[in-house]
Order: structure tokens, then C-alpha cells, then sequence
């Protein structure tokens, strides 16, 4: 072989090599790309960089928000806490305890628009160290609780369950019922004009009613526990779910 050919040889070599390194990295930017693309769209499973909604950590199985306290880690890609008192998940669940008469809990770390959508948990109280007020989901578009709108079901002095919203300062009480066993489930669903709220004590859902919906559907999801004097003590919540996709849509 001529010194001729082992260079033109060699040549080729480095060609392939190079051009099999830029085929890779052009791969690997597609793979991004599109990566990006399906989660900027809200597709189950796709991922989205930072804290946009539905970003990275959030979700359970199914590829939607839920969350079942079972590793005992307060999960800060889902939730903020809020108010006086202390917020633990152990036990493999939610246990807050406010430590005046105010609201103790946490928030989803986004806003969601909830039409179409629906919230539900188990709430009870652990009837240790006294006992909790009110247990329950809100949804509100402000940040922090007390508000002034806000559409939440409650657990209410361990005995009762009660459907409730707050529209410009004003508080209805659509519902109100008597129950005899817990810990039971509480959900909220939307729609584009109506609010149901319903609970299960088990034996299945149950309604509490409708009620129009006279704010704008997107907004953060509560969960709080609620003191009053005399009534401070522990309550909990556990397996959280809603078919809110992964990318908040």
C-alpha cells in the first residue's frame, strides 16, 4: 500500500469520525427539542425545566398531581406552606396542627385552571391534644388563606361535612350534613359554570350540591386545617389526587 493510500486512509477515518460526532450531538439536541415541545403542550410524562407549572418532581401515578404522603418527605416541587403551627408529613400522611385560631396547611405551589377538573382527600382529625375545627380543600385565587373567594368542603368539629364558598367577602353555605364515621374522603369538582362538592364515608360518593361558579377557574388548591378557641389540636390528610395533568393543563 502506497503512502498515497494510507493517507487518503487515514483521512476518511477522521471524516466518519467527525461526522458520526456531529450526528450525535444533533441527536441529542432533537431529543431536547422535543422533549421540551411535547411538555410545553402538557403531554403526560414530558418534562418541563424550572418552576413553570407541572415542572419536574411533580405528580404521582397515572402522570397527574396527586400526592400520597406515603415517603414522609414534604414534597417542595408540589406545595408551600402557610400559617402558624407545624406541618409534618409522617405517618405516611399529612398532619398539621395550627397553633392559634388561624389556618395551618399547605398550597400547590402553582395555579391551576380547574375546569373540567377535580380535588379530592381523606381529612380527619387525630382527636389528640385537643380538637381540630375544620379540615379541608379550598380553592382560591389568592395565595393565602383567609381569603375572600374561595370554594372549599370541610370536615367540620368532627362530626359534619359542610360545602361553603366566599365570593367578594361574603360567605354561603350551600351544605351542610351530619355524618357518623370518618375518616372519610372530600372532592370538589368543576365545571365551566358550576362548583360540586360531595364526600364518601364509604359507601361511595355522595353529593352536597352545586353552586355557580363566579370566579375565575384558575386558582391554587388548598389544604388546611382550621382552630378555634377551645378546638387547637392535630388532623390530617392523606392520599391526595386530581386529574390535573403533569402539565398543568
Amino acid at each position: 500500500m502506497s503512502e498515497k493510500d494510507i493517507s487518503e486512509g487515514f483521512s476518511r477515518a477522521v471524516t466518519l469520525m467527525v461526522q458520526s460526532i456531529m450526528m450525535l450531538y444533533i441527536i441529542q439536541y432533537m431529543m431536547q427539542f422535543l422533549q421540551q415541545a411535547l411538555g410545553s403542550i402538557g403531554i403526560p410524562g414530558a418534562t418541563q425545566g424550572g418552576e413553570g407549572e407541572g415542572g419536574e418532581g411533580e405528580g404521582g401515578e397515572g402522570g397527574f398531581f396527586e400526592d400520597d404522603f406515603n415517603d414522609n418527605e414534604f414534597n417542595t416541587n408540589l406545595w408551600i406552606e402557610f400559617g402558624s403551627g407545624t406541618l409534618e408529613e409522617t405517618n405516611q400522611r399529612l398532619e398539621v396542627e395550627p397553633s392559634s385560631e388561624q389556618y395551618k396547611g399547605c398550597r400547590s405551589k402553582n395555579k391551576y385552571d380547574l375546569t373540567g377538573k377535580s380535588i379530592e382527600v381523606i381529612a380527619n382529625r387525630q382527636g389528640i391534644s385537643g380538637n381540630m375545627h375544620v379540615m379541608g380543600i379550598y380553592c382560591s385565587p389568592d395565595e393565602d388563606l383567609p381569603s375572600d373567594n374561595y370554594y372549599s368542603v370541610q370536615f367540620i368539629n368532627g362530626d359534619s361535612v359542610r360545602f361553603r364558598k366566599k365570593i367578594a367577602g361574603t360567605t354561603t353555605d350551600i351544605n351542610t350534613v351530619d355524618i357518623e364515621s370518618s375518616p372519610f374522603k372530600i372532592k370538589l369538582v368543576f365545571s365551566e359554570n358550576k362548583v360540586e362538592a360531595f364526600y364518601d364515608c364509604g359507601g361511595g360518593w355522595t353529593s352536597l350540591g352545586e353552586t355557580s361558579l363566579d370566579l375565575d377557574p384558575t386558582m391554587y388548591i388548598f389544604l388546611a386545617g382550621g382552630g378555634m378557641s377551645g378546638n387547637l389540636g392535630k388532623g390530617y390528610f392523606d392520599n391526595f389526587k386530581t386529574n390535573i395533568p403533569l402539565g398543568g393543563q
